[in-house]
């Protein structure tokens, strides 16, 4: 029993001093694992400030005419160089640089814009689509006279047709809003229906028959309801109501008969 017992407190101790060892080598390569990325990020931290450092030379040395030729490039029409030259040195926020290249993306834009729009115009758009590019012409070439007496010339025709769409809005919008004033169901007239009700003596006895309506297409519409309804006698009768009804709903008047 000794000797097994020792052998056993043995291989305890052996499987023990093996863990602290792999514990021990884990920990070392751990730190210098650290250390290397540490080391890495240092480097590449000094090799992006030299980049910078000398790049920040170069625009100093040569400010004067990166500048100067930006400038030119642009005045002549040609912002997609200057654009070019001078996008290398946006990443140091000069304020010169940073107004050439927003003013030369501007260009190359209002220059895309001025492609599209004279190919559509090419195509022969209606009036209205050919007054909006006219007019947008006018925006980005300010001193082209061309653009200014194409929209005098074409202004009388679009002030017409923008009068007869808005007549035809009015005439639409009006319809609707009539069409709204009877029920999908039975055609009644619901505020006709209920000041007819008013004036019955047994209001609970009205039954609709069939509406119609003579709308003049301005002002007010006039609706002929014909119901049934229990008299003062008690008897079911057949009546007609007349009603004048604004396109809005108001019940202007009524007859009954």
């Amino acid at each position: 029993m000794k000797i097994k017992q020792k052998v056993i407190y043995i291989s305890a101790a052996i499987l023990t001093a093996l863990a602290i060892g792999g514990n021990v080598i884990h920990n070392i390569e751990a730190q210098k694992a650290e250390e290397t990325a540490r080391v890495e990020q240092l480097a590449k931290a000094k090799a992006a400030q030299d980049k910078r450092d000398a790049l920040i030379a170069e625009f100093q040395s040569n400010r004067s005419s990166l500048i100067s030729e930006s400038q030119k490039l642009i005045g002549d029409g040609d912002p997609a160089a200057a654009q070019k030259l001078l996008a290398k040195f946006a990443s140091l926020n000069d304020q010169d640089v940073s107004h050439l290249l927003k003013l030369s993306v501007d260009k190359l834009q209002a220059s895309q814009t001025i492609k599209n729009l004279t190919d559509e115009l090419a195509n022969k758009p209606d009036k209205l689509r050919s007054m909006a590019i006219y007019k947008e012409f006018a925006y980005l070439e300010p001193s082209n006279p061309l653009w200014k007496a194409m929209i005098d010339e074409n202004r009388p025709i679009v002030d017409l047709i923008n009068s007869q769409r808005a007549a035809a809005d009015k005439v639409a919008a009006r319809k609707d809003a009539v069409k709204r004033l009877f029920s999908p169901w039975d055609g009644s007239v619901h505020v006709v229906e209920e000041g007819i009700k008013a004036r019955l003596k047994d209001p609970d006895s009205y039954k609709h028959v069939e509406t119609r309506a003579s709308d003049p297409g301005v002002g007010d519409v006039t609706v002929v309801t014909q119901y049934r309804a229990k008299n003062s006698f008690n008897a079911v009768i057949t009546s007609v109501a007349t009603a004048v009804v604004s396109p809005d709903g108001v019940l202007v008047s009524l007859s009954m008969k």
